[in-house]
C-alpha cells in the first residue's frame, strides 16, 4: 500500500505490471497440451482413418485458439499500456467519494462487482481479461459499502484505487 496524501493506493495498474497475458496464453496451452497428448497416444497405439481426421480437427482448433491467443495477447497489452499512459499523462477522469449501492461480486458465479462512486456507476469482474481494476471482493479486493475512495478512470475503466486514510 503506497500514500499517497491523505489517500492510500490499493491498486496502480502502472505498479500492477500488465498480468491480463497469463489469460491470454492459457487456452493455447490447454490446446499445446491437448494435441501432445493426442499426439502421442496416436503413435503408441497407430492411427485409424478416423482418428486421422480427428487429428486435422484437433490441429485446425490449435491454430484457431493461438491465433485468438496473438489477439488476445495484443489486445490486453495496448490496453496496458494505454492504461499506463493516460496515468502518467494525467489523461484520466478522478472520481472521488464515497462507494454507494454496492453490491459486491461472487466467486463461485462469477458475477459481477458493481456500485456508484459520485453518481457515477462502476463494473467489472474477476472473469474479465483486463489489467484494469477487477478483483472483486470474493477474492479479497478492498471494495465495500460507504468507504471513501479516489478512483482514477479512463473510459468505464478503473486504472487507480485510492482508499481515505482512517484518522
Amino acid at each position: 500500500m503506497i500514500a499517497s496524501g491523505e489517500y492510500n493506493v490499493v491498486f496502480d495498474v502502472a505498479e500492477q505490471g500488465s498480468h491480463a497475458w497469463r489469460d491470454a496464453v492459457l487456452p493455447v496451452l490447454a490446446v499445446a497440451a491437448m494435441a501432445l497428448l493426442w499426439e502421442r497416444a496416436a503413435r503408441r497405439y497407430g492411427v485409424t482413418d478416423a482418428e486421422r481426421n480427428a487429428r486435422v480437427i484437433v490441429g485446425t482448433g490449435a491454430v484457431v485458439f493461438t491465433l485468438f491467443s496473438v489477439y488476445l495477447l495484443n489486445e490486453t497489452w495496448s490496453e496496458y499500456e494505454d492504461f499506463v499512459q493516460r496515468l502518467r499523462s494525467g489523461d484520466y477522469r478522478t472520481v472521488t467519494g464515497p462507494i454507494t449501492d454496492f453490491q459486491p461480486g461472487d466467486v463461485p458465479g462469477h458475477r459481477s462487482e458493481h456500485f456508484r462512486v459520485n453518481g457515477v456507476f462502476f463494473n467489472y469482474g474477476t472473469a474479465e481479461i483486463t489489467s484494469a481494476f477487477n478483483r472483486t471482493a470474493g477474492r479479497g479486493g478492498p471494495m465495500r459499502e460507504g468507504l471513501q475512495v479516489r478512483l482514477a478512470v479512463s473510459g468505464d475503466r478503473i486504472i487507480r484505487v485510492e482508499i481515505r486514510a482512517q484518522p
